[in-house]
């Protein structure tokens, strides 16, 4: 009886070293590729500024597509009205580099400066997550037709990007 405890003790210890092992096999999900936003969202100190923000942003996304594509090195950011390619419906296109470390991604913007965002990843599920200012939302607003002006000083919060392959 001893014996047949024993190998069976034995028994699971090898199997779960061996189930250990596999798991650490996984490919891990990687950020090059082109991701699609679905969903922006903010959540500042000012929730009737979050409430016309957010409507704003719900609205741009049903209007537009916009799309970021990210290689080795940069990241193009491309945003047209729904169902048109090429340059038909083309809003804006900016490219910026990017570096990641750690789990933050630090986008250098080309009008100065540098985003930096916290980001979770899974093979088909990107999002974002960026502190934002008052300076910031004046930056967003004309993109979603807000008036820049409209933006409060003194606005901190936080800017929560989903987007999907």
């Amino acid at each position: 009886m001893k014996n047949i405890i024993t190998h069976l003790a034995a028994l699971l210890i090898i199997s779960l070293s061996i189930s250990s092992c596999d798991s650490g096999n996984e490919d891990k999900p990687v950020i090059t590729g082109e991701w699609k936003t679905v969903e922006r969202t903010i959540r500042t100190n000012d929730s009737a500024l979050d409430t016309s923000m957010n409507y704003a942003f719900e609205e741009d996304t049903k209007e537009n597509d916009t799309t970021r594509s990210f290689t080795e090195l940069n990241v193009k950011t491309t945003k047209r009205e729904k169902d048109t390619e090429g340059t038909s419906g083309l809003i804006n296109e900016i490219t910026e580099s990017y570096i990641i470390k750690g789990d933050s991604i630090y986008i250098e913007d080309i009008k100065g400066g540098t985003r930096i965002s916290k980001y979770l990843i899974s093979n088909r599920v990107l999002t974002t997550y960026g502190n934002i200012t008052s300076e910031d939302l004046r930056k967003m607003a004309p993109d979603v037709g807000i008036d820049p002006n409209r933006i409060p000083d003194g606005i901190t919060g936080e800017l929560k990007v989903k987007e999907t392959r």
